[in-house]
Parts: C-alpha cells; structure tokens; sequence
C-alpha cells in the first residue's frame, strides 16, 4: 500500500509544474528567441582573418546563457533529499570542462580554448539541466512545442531569402545549384535543423490526438521537406534513411505505416514544386551577386510582387493539400485494423523494408535510372555522389591530417581550436578549412583520447542505458521521451561527417537532450551514507556550480568589454581620431582579456605604425612589446607572423624579416605569399649588394633565394600527386612579378 502510494506520488510530482519549471521553461524561451539572430551560435571565432573576429560575439551571446541555467541547477538540486545514479551522472560530465581547463595551460592557441572553456561549462550547464528536469513531462511537451513553433517559424521565413524578400549573406549560396542555407548561411546545418523539425512533425501527427493541433502540424510537412530539399545536403539525404530506420524501430507497425505515408506523400508533393522553386532561387542569387559585383546595396523584393507571390502561393497550396491528405487518413485511420499483424516481430517489418528500398534507391541513382523522375537540380547534386568527388576526397583528406596533428597530442588533445591553430602546418594541400569537418575528429583534436572516449562513450552509454529501460518499460510515460532521444540522434549521426556540433544552437540540443534521457537513471545510491555525509557532498556540488557561475560571469562580461573595446576602436580608426584614444581604448580591452591576439595585433600594428612615421622611441618600445605578448600567446598564428615581419620591416632589421618569412614557410607551408615576399626581400638585398660590388653577400642571396624555390618545388610536387578531382582555392604557383625575379636570376 505505501508502495502504491509512494508510486502515485512520484506520477503526480511528474504531472505538476512549479515555478522552477516555468523559469527553466523561459530560459530556453530566451535560447530559442535568440539564436536564430545570432547565426546559431556559431563558434566560428579564429586566428585566420579579421572577419572570423564577427563571431566572437555571437557565440558569447550562447555561452552567457550557461549563467542562469547554472543558477536554476543550484536552486533544484540543492532541494534534493537523496542522491541518485543521475546525480553522479551530473558530476562525471564536469570532466568535460575540466580537460579544457587542463588545457589552458598548454593549448596550442590560447585565445581559442578559452572561449572553448567557457562554452564547455555552458553545455555542460544544459547537460545537468536535462537531468534535473527530465522528470516534468509537462515541461518537456511545452519545450518540444516551442522549439517547433520557432523552427516553423524559421522555416517561412527562410523562404523569404529563396523568393527575394529578405536578404541576409550567403542565405543563399551556388555549389551544383543554388542551395538555401538560411539564417545558418551553412546548408548542412540548415538541413540537420529541418530533420530535427521533420522528426518532430511525424511524431506528433502519429501521437497527438486533438484534431487541431494534429493539422498544424500537417500544414509545415512540406515547407519543411522542399526546404531539406532545397539545401541539396548529400550528407542530410545520406543521413535520412539511418535516422529514418532508428525511428521506425521504436514505434508499433501503425505509427510506424502512418509515419512512412507522411513522409512519401510529403516529398512527392515537395518534388512537384522544388525545380520551380530553385529556379526562383537561382534569379534571386544571380541578382545579388550583380549589386555585389557593381558594389551596390542588395534590394529586396516587396512579398506581392509577381516574382514572389507565386512562390508563395505555390509553397502554401501544396502544404494545405498534404494538410488536407493527413485529415483525411487520420480521420479513418483508426477503422484499419492491424491486430492479424501485431506479432512480436512485426516492428522490423518496415524498417527491414526501408533498408532494401534505400540500398534499391541509392543503387538506381547511381545507374541513373531515376534522373527522368527527380528534378534536374536534385538529380544532378545526387548523381555526384561518390567517394571520388572533390568534397569526398577533400573530407578524407581532413582525416587523414587530423589523425597526423593528433598524434602530437594522443592522451588529452592540444585544447579547444586545435585545428584552427594547426591545420595549415599539418595540410597535405592548400586547402582553406576552419573546421575539421566532424564533431569527433574535432573532439579528439581539442580533448585527446580521455575527451573522445568521455563523451563519445558517454552519450553512447547514456542512450544505450535508456533504450534499456524503454524496451524494459522501466520508464513512466516512455514515448515521451522518444524525441529527446532521436533529435541529438539525428544531430550526432550527421556531426560524424560535418560540423554542425560548432554551432552551439546544436550542441545545447544536444547536451540537453542526451540530459533528459540521463534524468532517467533514478536508481539511489549511497542509501547507507550519513545525512552529513549527503549534505557535505551535495553542498560540494553547489559550491562547485556557484564558482563555474562566477567564472563563466567574469569571463562573459570581460569578453564583450573586450569585444566592443576593439571594435570601437576600429571605429576610431576609420574616423581618424586621435593616435592616444585609440590606443587608450585597446589596452582598456587587453586588461579585460590578457592575450587577446585581435587587440595586441591592432596595438601592434598602431604602435609599428607611428614609429615608421615618427621614428619616436617610444612607439618602437611599445610597438615590440605588443608584438612579443602576440607572439608568446598565439605562436602558431599568422597574426604573430604578420606583426613580427612588420616591425622588422619598420625597424628595417632585415635578418629578423627573413627569419619571420623562414618560421612563416615552416608553419604555413601551402601559403605561397609568404615565399613570394621572402624571395622580393632576398632580391632587394642581391640588388643592394650588387650595386656595391659585394658578390660574397650577392651569392648568399641568391644561395637562399634557391633554396626557397628548391622548398616551393618540392612541395608543388606533392601536389601532383593528388587526385585530379580535387580542386583548392589557394594557388600554389608564381605570380608574374616573381616569375621575372627567377628570370633575371636564371633560376
């Protein structure tokens, strides 16, 4: 009887939601509201260029979420009467924090594994968030209907980048064919965020009872299927049949033949409007890039106008037909009876029937067999499927030197950015790539073997144990749960061959997600402990959470400090302002983030700047102490290079230019402006020192101009050894400039 009342009152406490729910509820209110404005969250921040300094706000606007959620996980937990397998679940996932911490004292690129710090400990704050309220289903439904609710809305307003009516850069980009991209501006990560949308659509049509409801959803099946189509994502369609099959198998035959009819008749009706719809797309690129050409404002186009409202009309007649569709068999799907299949292993018959049609349907699009059915745009992206295509190739190629870089840090991984810091040291051809291009590879670049096997193995433990419990039927109100299980399914399973995991839109899915299905390892534990014992233990917890709340805190404020410090000054720059405000402003910015490559480069160029105008020994001091502190905290950066060179250059110390061009054809060994420079500067010398008659100097120039060539050559003839297939956007070859300098040296 005590049990039963016992049992009852843990169903009602599951029902109830109190206001911790509802504040756990508006902070991802206040995520999903956000990130569509900020790119996803997009960790895009690097050492590379200027512009790659545009997201570092951006994924900070992500990381200062982790301060409230940290402070909603203190306010729970610290009500808990008793510890259970999740909450040591939610202490292990600190381990992941840790190694970037560990790290910072060693990483290969400061600057880039402290934002990796602080984002570490934002996901780790959704992580333990998911477990503590993976308990309110109530809260759980709320969210899933929010997130479709503001990914529907993303949806139609996508549209407005294809039809012209919005206009945002590279929504809309041309590989094969125009792709639509979205606020994502990556059509891989467009693609992955409409599967979410896709999965979500078809489990609630096949769950939700309430006619209403069940329409609303109908009515965005096909928005969302053309759109997937129009990113023209190989990897999302490769992508599609694994998820597809992984979610059929944990729903009955019914849900599982509603879900295909759904998704069939979606697509088909998609197919029908998607060549019109590229077309339209393909106007609408074709005009932007003419206003960029002509550097002009890009126009958009009013939604009545007739090169957009038939767009419109075209997407909103096809979803109200599958609407209709779905009324109809929903109204007379429960007169079907199935019970003569219900057999114990009637569950595989579809998925087992997918895998044969997919294996069917991939093997005929090879053949080309079905290039009269699909639209040409669609046909043509699918028919380069091969392992032979430059993006293939240009993957494994990723790999093949990912695994090479890794080896220099095996256990624990040279910290957040690895790749970024190193890639082009370690490249097998002058490739351009911020991005490893896989979550794991990424993971065990920045984390090392401890980092991969944590949470690779970690999530695989975590769904395996819930699957364990669904299929055991351990689990209270299971099919609740079935999305949090496939949503970061679907984002991990196309992670292993793309990047989406960088967006931190994505990874918070993920890591929330993968904490709801850890909520559900209730199991007590340490029962026979002292209550001091628990208190001491939980209250460790607490504080431990409270001082990554602080940190992320003071490290957030003085991120954006430093941001707007920089790019006002900036601002200045433009506006001319005088040398001392300027200067004033960025060190302001340096006390805030010591090291901080942006700010010490521009310091650095400032100060090398005025001393070249002025000769002031001041500006020179200055200028030489801002390149050293560059150089200590990014020595792997060509922002260091740059900075090195052009203060040898002001102090017109020719040997520590040719050593900074020396250290920049050693890191950077595919960047052919570096050689170029290198040789003009060895040139200009073999010009002074034959003007005075100095031949033992005149050789040594051109000894070492021979032996740059003799570099440049033996690396150019790596490169033809690659596969035709690859193409690379960085040349490797002699400007006309240098090719007379050779000439004039008969080299």
């Amino acid at each position: 009887m005590a049990s039963k009342q016992k049992k009852q009152t843990a169903q009602l406490q599951k029902k109830s939601v109190g206001t911790w729910e509802w504040l756990a509820f508006l902070m991802f209110g206040i995520f999903m509201v956000l990130w569509p404005f900020q790119y996803g969250f997009f960790n895009g921040a690097g050492l590379h260029s200027d512009t790659q300094f545009f997201f570092e706000k951006k994924i900070y606007y992500g990381i200062l979420l982790g301060i409230p959620i940290l402070l909603l996980v203190i306010a729970k937990f610290i009500r808990a009467e008793k510890w259970e397998q999740r909450h040591l679940i939610a202490l292990i996932g600190f381990a992941l924090p840790l190694l970037y911490w560990i790290n910072s004292f060693r990483a290969e690129t400061a600057y880039m594994n402290k934002i990796s710090l602080h984002n570490s400990i934002m996901l780790y704050a959704f992580f333990v968030m998911g477990i503590l309220i993976s308990g309110s289903v109530p809260t759980l439904k709320r969210l899933i209907h929010f997130y479709y609710g503001i990914g529907s809305l993303v949806v139609v307003y996508s549209f407005g980048y294809l039809f012209g009516n919005r206009y945002r850069m590279d929504a809309l980009v041309f590989s094969d064919e125009v792709r639509l991209t979205s606020i994502f501006t990556y059509a891989n990560a467009y693609a992955a965020f409409l599967i979410t949308l896709l999965l979500i659509t078809v489990y609630q049509l096949t769950s939700v009872t309430k006619r209403s409801i069940q329409l609303a959803y109908a009515i965005m099946l096909v928005p969302i299927c053309v759109s997937l189509l129009l990113t023209l994502s190989r990897g999302a369609m490769l992508m599609l049949p694994v998820i597809a099959i992984v979610a059929l198998l944990l729903v009955n035959l019914r849900r599982q033949l509603l879900i295909l009819i759904y998704v069939v008749i979606a697509f088909i009706l998609s197919l029908s409007i998607q060549s019109s719809l590229s077309d339209k797309g393909l106007a609408v690129y074709n005009r932007i890039q003419a206003s960029l050409s002509a550097s002009q404002p890009v126009k958009t186009v009013s939604f009545f106008s007739s090169d957009s409202i038939f767009g419109w009309l075209q997407v909103a007649a096809v979803a109200v037909i599958m609407m209709a569709i779905v009324y109809v068999i929903s109204k007379y799907n429960e007169k079907v009876r199935l019970e003569k299949w219900n057999r114990k292993l009637a569950q595989l018959y579809i998925p087992v029937i997918l895998v044969i049609v997919s294996i069917a349907g991939f093997v005929s699009l090879r053949a080309g067999l079905l290039n009269s059915i699909l639209p040409k745009q669609l046909s043509e992206r699918l028919n380069n499927f091969s392992f032979n295509t430059h993006s293939v190739l240009e993957r494994f190629t990723f790999y093949k030197d990912s695994l090479t870089l890794w080896r220099e840090n095996k256990l624990i991984g040279g910290g957040g950015g690895t790749w970024e810091a190193l890639y082009d040291r370690y490249q097998s051809y002058p490739y351009v790539s911020s991005q490893p291009h896989s979550y794991l590879i990424d993971l065990l670049l920045d984390t090392g073997l401890i980092g991969l096997l944590l949470v690779a193995g970690g999530f695989l433990y975590l769904i395996v144990a819930f699957l364990y419990q669904f299929y055991k039927g351990k689990i209270n109100e299971r099919n609740d749960y079935l999305l949090f299980l496939l949503l970061p399914l679907s984002i991990l399973l196309h992670s292993v061959i793309d990047f989406e995991m960088t967006y931190s839109f994505f990874a918070i899915l993920v890591f929330f997600c993968i904490g709801v299905l850890a909520g559900q390892q209730r199991k007590e534990i340490f029962a026979n402990r002292k209550s001091a014992e628990h208190n001491g233990a939980k209250y460790g917890m607490v504080a431990l959470w409270a001082v990554l709340a602080i940190y992320l805190l003071i490290g957030t404020a003085n991120a954006f400090t430093a941001n707007s410090k920089y790019t006002k000054s900036l601002e200045m720059l433009y506006a001319q302002m005088p040398f001392n405000q300027l200067t004033d402003e960025l060190e302001a910015g340096l006390k805030r983030v010591p090291g901080h490559p942006f700010i010490l480069k521009q310091l650095a160029a400032n100060y090398t700047g005025a001393f070249t105008q002025t000769g002031e020994q001041s500006y020179e001091t200055n200028a030489q102490k801002y390149t050293n502190q560059l150089i200590s905290a990014e020595p792997n950066s060509n922002l260091s290079i740059k900075a090195q060179y052009s203060l040898a250059t002001a102090l017109k110390d020719q040997t520590a230019a040719n050593q900074a061009m020396e250290d920049a054809m050693s890191k950077f060994p595919y960047e052919i402006s570096y050689y170029e420079q290198a040789i003009k500067d060895r040139f200009q010398q073999w010009l002074t020192y034959q003007a005075a008659n100095d031949s033992n100097n005149q050789q040594a120039e051109e000894t070492a101009i021979r032996e740059i060539v003799s570099l440049h050559d033996e690396r150019a003839q790596e490169l033809t050894k690659l596969s035709k297939k690859i193409v690379y956007i960085r040349t490797f070859t002699w400007s006309e400039e240098t090719k007379a300098i050779l000439e004039q040296l008969k080299i």
